[in-house]
Formats: C-alpha cells, structure tokens, sequence
C-alpha cells in the first residue's frame, strides 16, 4: 500500500490537466457541429457561396454531393459539397448591378477590345 501512496501527488497533479484536455476537445467539438450546421444551412438552390478556393458562386443544382455553382455571368461550374464553406454574397463595387443578374460588361468589352487593339497595333509595328 506504500507503494501506491507515492503516486498520489502525481495524479493529483494531472488530474487538472485531463480536466482542462476535456474541455477542450468538448469545446472543439461544439465548434465543428455548429460550422458544419451553417454549410449545411448554406446548401439550398438560389444560395450565394463562397467555397475553400475562395471561389463565389450562386448554387444552381445540388446533386447529392455534387454542386452546380453559378457565376454572374451565367457560366456553371461543379464543385464537392463539402468545398462549399459558408453563405456568403460576393464582396461588390457600390453601385453595381453584379447580382441582380443585369451585369453591365461594356467597361470589360472596351477594356479587352483596347487590349486587342493594343496587341494587333504591337505586332504590325514589329512587322
């Protein structure tokens, strides 16, 4: 019995650290449950994303784990369910019509026309 009364102070003294390693693990745990219940949230048709690549899209289908993101401009692309990470609407100009489906892309014509006309130009002059 001698024996054994020699690891008292020993356990006593790590009894608080396994007290402390439980609570933790408990509080990360309640932590991943809650993320996990807002990209569940997040997964409904008509939802804006915003995936872990940082990729913002519009959920147009779901597919069991599969689903359709949208962009403005009306392109699809796929992505894993779980890739989606929160709801989230994509950061925009003041002013700018990006989500309501009427994008306005005369500035993006003129700037890629200007860059091909600036590329053309360049090749004629080396010519």
């Amino acid at each position: 019995m001698g024996e054994f009364s020699s690891f008292g102070p020993i356990l006593v003294s790590l009894l608080p650290l396994v007290i402390v390693i439980l609570i933790l693990s408990r509080m990360g745990k309640k932590q991943r449950e809650r993320e996990a219940a807002k990209r569940t949230e997040a997964l409904a048709v008509g939802n804006w994303v915003m995936t872990r690549a940082g990729f913002y899209g519009k959920i147009a289908e779901i597919d069991g784990d599969v689903v359709v993101l949208e962009t403005p401009l009306g392109d699809e692309s796929l992505w894993d369910a779980g890739s989606v990470v929160v709801q989230k609407e994509p950061p925009v100009a003041e002013g700018s019509t990006l989500l309501d489906g009427s994008l306005e892309v005369d500035a993006l014509d003129d700037f890629v026309e200007t860059e091909l006309y600036n590329d053309v130009e360049e090749e004629d002059t080396d010519a």
